[in-house]
């Protein structure tokens, strides 16, 4: 069996935990090898690369009393640690020994106890493995120190420097959001003063950062801060909604993506509008291929497309997929990126535009030519190129006399034509901008549930904790 064990394990690449049956009373009515056998065994086992040996399991006889069951405890626990010292290898720490009732004569003799199915447990038990193997083994410690609370020893006092301590009570502190951890409190016997290491994992802010990242990411998810603090106070963790928005402040700087890293060859960009101090300003968003957030700008009047455009050049892109809006074009020309105009913002231009135009004033060709340019928005045929530079050139030249809008109309499409079919030609390009639409989307309405965003440092935190959570 133990091989078969070990194949497995080597099969799944995930080596199988296991414990090794004794039989300490020497039944015929229990499988397990004899106490003096468990050493061998144990050796064989040891060099299987398949098989995670933690330590030794053994049933105990039904009727066996309270003596015979300390001694068969004991022989087994001597068993295990003989095991230890002849083995200098990983495992062989746990036992697993006898039934519920028998626990207080386990933990006489200094062990551990545990109890499958649903019972209560005391000490350590063994997490199910996870993937193929779907074996459950209850692993107990044989070490009775690993139960007491941590930290054992809490070192020098850091008032006068003995090591004289006395235990001084217990006060809370909050792991998680459920349930809290008894923390020891020590009391020095030379001056009286008191000390309260804390284990791992534990602040003295009583919120580690993992809570503050939860309460960031409820709050992504459009619960409020009153909410939050209502919630958690149903689950016995006092905390004000004015301490959660500072824990979410705390976590936003974490959130910022950094400036430096290097961005795909090509993204999207976009701009989405906020109300700060009142007065509503955009938000500039960099979008990569997976949906990512790579970068976020407070742009505006004033703002330096330019040298944005430039710093997203260095750190690696090569060209971007915006809307038609004129501030991009002569910033990307100037930082020398390339363009796909987005063919959703083209289509809506377009079609904005037929819609103002007066039919009254529109001759055949007029009324022949603009469902054609419709069509050619919506199909984007990169050969459609030479022939809207050809109608244009007539245009110009007075050979096709065609109404001012749409002289317009199409000046606008021969103008943007070779950016409007960039991803024709190359299927990696975007085509459009609706993955950041759709991230605006569901972004604006969680920030017009804000309460005002007064500073841009405010917008800031609030824009990456969302961002980083709708990612």
């Amino acid at each position: 069996p133990a091989r078969l064990l070990a194949n497995t394990g080597l099969r799944a690449e995930t080596p199988v935990p296991i414990l090794l049956q004794v039989n300490p009373a020497g039944e015929a009515s229990k499988q397990g090898v004899a106490l003096d056998a468990a050493l061998p065994m144990a050796e064989a086992i040891s060099q299987m690369a398949g098989l995670a040996p933690r330590g030794l399991m053994a049933m105990t006889p039904l009727g066996a009393n309270e003596t015979e069951l300390q001694a068969l405890f004991a022989a087994v626990r001597a068993e295990l640690r003989r095991i230890q010292s002849s083995l200098a290898v990983p495992g062989w720490t746990e036992l697993s020994m006898g039934m519920s009732r028998h626990c207080f004569s386990f933990v006489d003799i200094g062990g551990g106890f545990g109890k499958g199915r649903g019972a209560p447990t005391l000490g350590f038990v063994q997490p199910k493995p996870t993937g193929p193997l779907a074996v459950d083994f209850i692993l107990m410690p044989a070490d009775p120190e690993r139960q007491r609370a941590l930290p054992e020893d809490p070192g020098p006092c850091p008032h006068c420097g003995a090591r004289a301590w006395c235990r001084n009570g217990t006060y809370p502190r909050h792991l998680v959001v459920l349930g809290a951890l008894a923390v020891q409190r020590w009391q020095c016997k030379a001056c009286l003063g008191s000390a309260s290491p804390l284990p791992p994992g534990v602040t003295s802010r009583q919120r580690p950062q993992t809570f503050r990242e939860l309460v960031a990411d409820l709050y992504v998810h459009s619960v409020s801060f009153r909410g939050l603090a209502r919630i958690l106070a149903l689950l016995g963790c006092g905390v004000g909604a004015a301490t959660l928005w500072r824990d979410v402040q705390a976590v936003a700087p974490g959130r910022e993506p950094d400036p430096q890293a290097p961005l795909p060859a090509w993204v999207e960009v976009d701009e989405t509008w906020l109300p700060i101090g009142g007065a509503k300003r955009p938000v500039a968003v960099v979008l990569g291929p997976q949906g990512e957030r790579l970068d976020l700008r407070l742009s505006g009047p004033g703002f330096d497309w330019n040298d944005w455009f430039t710093v997203l050049a260095e750190r690696g892109v090569r060209g971007v997929t915006t809307d038609d809006a004129p501030a991009y074009g002569p910033a990307l020309r100037a930082s020398g990126l390339d363009r796909q105009q987005c063919a959703v913002h083209m289509q809506r231009t377009v079609g904005r535009h037929i819609r103002r135009i007066d039919d009254d004033g529109l001759t055949h060709l007029d009324r022949v030519l603009l469902p054609i340019l419709q069509r050619l928005t919506r199909a984007r045929p990169p050969e459609a190129g030479p022939v809207l530079v050809n109608l244009w050139a007539a245009v110009r030249q007075g050979r096709v006399r065609l109404h001012p809008e749409v002289q317009a109309l199409l000046w606008h499409l021969v103008e943007g034509w070779n950016d409007l079919v960039r991803s024709q030609r190359d299927p990696t390009v975007p085509a459009s901008t609706n993955r950041l639409e759709g991230w605006f989307g569901r972004f604006k309405p969680r920030a017009r549930l804000t309460r005002g965003l007064k500073t841009e440092a405010g917008t800031l935190n609030f824009v990456h904790v969302m961002a980083h959570g709708m990612a």
